[in-house]
């Protein structure tokens, strides 16, 4: 299954997008989400860690031709350099192995480069500076114990003006290792 999340406030992609449709505070920020066939997974988003608040100025194409909807890109969960936040992805089944595609945009044209964290130990790099078109996926992440995932964000330098994340994609599949 696929489920896709927009970090957003005010502005509302189409399905299959969820859409957290809130200011980033500690605790649930997205429940029961749905998947790209419109069914409810029971997958949830829960904010550990705060964001320092929401940066809206993520790339707008006017005409929607970037990877995601113009919704999805221009607002972005945001953090300013030296600070951190972390969330868990719920009600995961541990059956299943998960790919995060990670993405966030900004118009600011310099350093805008996000460090994104899966369980403490695997690591992935994006810049969002003037990004329409860049993600990046860390793949065959197992959930704990009790089904979650814990992704961190953070700006990846002290060069990094933000550490930002507009969308991120949870893409659940059978562990190759167990195909026979």
């Amino acid at each position: 299954f696929k489920i896709q999340v927009n970090f957003s406030e005010l502005l509302v992609a189409p399905a299959p997008w969820n859409n957290t449709g809130m200011r980033p505070v500690a605790g649930v920020v997205a429940s029961n989400m749905k998947d790209g066939q419109n069914n409810i997974t029971g997958v949830g988003i829960n904010i550990v860690e705060n964001f320092d608040g929401m940066y809206s100025a993520g790339m707008n194409t006017g005409n929607n031709s970037g990877i995601y909807p113009d919704n999805v890109m221009i607002e972005n969960y945001g953090l300013f350099p030296g600070n951190h936040a972390s969330f868990k992805v719920t009600g995961l089944s541990q059956l299943l192995k998960y790919d995060l595609t990670f993405f966030g945009s900004s118009v600011e044209w310099q350093d805008v480069t996000g460090k994104y964290t899966v369980n403490n130990t695997r690591v992935a790099y994006l810049n969002a500076s003037m990004n329409k078109s860049g993600v990046v996926t860390i793949r065959d992440i197992s959930p704990d114990e009790y089904g979650n995932i814990l992704v961190a964000v953070d700006p990846a330098s002290n060069s990094s003006i933000f550490g930002l994340i507009a969308a991120l994609t949870i893409t659940g599949h059978v562990d190759p290792a167990q195909e026979n």
